[in-house]
C-alpha cells in the first residue's frame, strides 16, 4: 500500500514539516492584531481611571467660590444706620428696588409727620389761647390722625429692613451659588467620550 502510493506519504511528510512553520506565521500575524487590541483595551482602561479620577478629584473639591453676602451684616446695616436711612440692609443684600422703596416710604412718612406736628402746635396755641373752648377741633383730630399714620409708616419701614435684609442677603448667596458652578460633563473626543469641567461664573 505504501510502495504504490509515495504521492500520499510525500505529502504527508511535507505537512508534517511545513506544520510547524505555519503555525508560527499563523501566530506571528495574530500577535499584532491581539497586540493592538491589547493596546486599546489598556488605553481604554486608562482613560476610564484617568476619568474616574478626575471626577473624584471634582467632587473633592468645592464648587466655585461666589461673591457671598452676609446676612448678620445685613441685619446690623439694617438697625444701624438703617434708623436713620430705611432701607440700608436691603441696599447692601443686592435687594436695591426694595430698600430704594423702603427709603422713599421713610422720606414721604417723615415729611408728613413734620407738617402734622406743625399742625398739632397751631392747635395747642388755639386751645391755650382762648377764653372759650373751640367747638371745631376737626383740624387737631386730622392732625392727630396723620401723625399716627406717618409715624407707623416709618417704624414699619425699618422693622421691614431689620427683618427681611438677612432673608434677602441669603436669597443673594443662593443666586451666586447657581450662577457659579462648577461641574462635569461628558463630551465627544478623539478617542471616544472625554470628561470635561466646565464653569459658569
Amino acid at each position: 500500500m505504501l510502495k504504490k502510493n509515495p504521492w500520499i506519504i510525500g505529502m504527508s511528510l511535507a505537512a508534517l514539516a511545513l506544520a510547524p512553520a505555519l503555525q508560527a506565521a499563523s501566530a506571528a500575524k495574530a500577535a499584532p492584531a491581539a497586540s493592538e487590541k491589547a493596546g486599546s483595551d489598556k488605553a481604554a482602561a486608562a482613560d476610564t481611571t484617568k476619568a474616574d479620577a478626575t471626577a473624584d478629584a471634582a467632587s473633592d473639591t468645592p464648587a466655585a467660590t461666589a461673591n457671598h453676602k452676609s446676612p448678620a451684616l445685613a441685619g446690623g446695616l439694617a438697625f444701624f444706620p438703617g434708623v436713620v436711612v430705611h432701607g440700608a440692609g436691603h441696599m447692601y443684600a443686592g435687594s436695591w428696588m426694595k430698600g430704594l422703596g423702603l427709603f422713599a416710604i421713610e422720606a414721604a412718612s417723615a415729611a408728613v409727620l413734620v407738617k402734622s406736628v406743625g399742625g398739632l402746635g397751631d392747635a395747642a396755641n388755639v386751645f391755650s389761647g382762648g377764653k372759650s373752648v373751640p367747638t371745631d377741633i376737626s383740624g387737631v383730630e386730622i392732625n392727630v390722625g396723620t401723625a399716627l399714620v406717618s409715624s407707623m409708616g416709618l417704624l414699619w419701614t425699618w422693622f421691614d429692613d431689620m427683618a427681611g435684609a438677612p432673608i434677602a442677603a441669603s436669597e443673594y448667596n443662593k443666586i451666586q451659588d447657581q450662577r457659579s458652578t462648577a461641574q462635569l460633563e461628558l463630551v465627544p473626543g478623539s478617542h471616544g467620550a472625554e470628561l470635561a469641567l466646565s464653569t459658569n461664573f
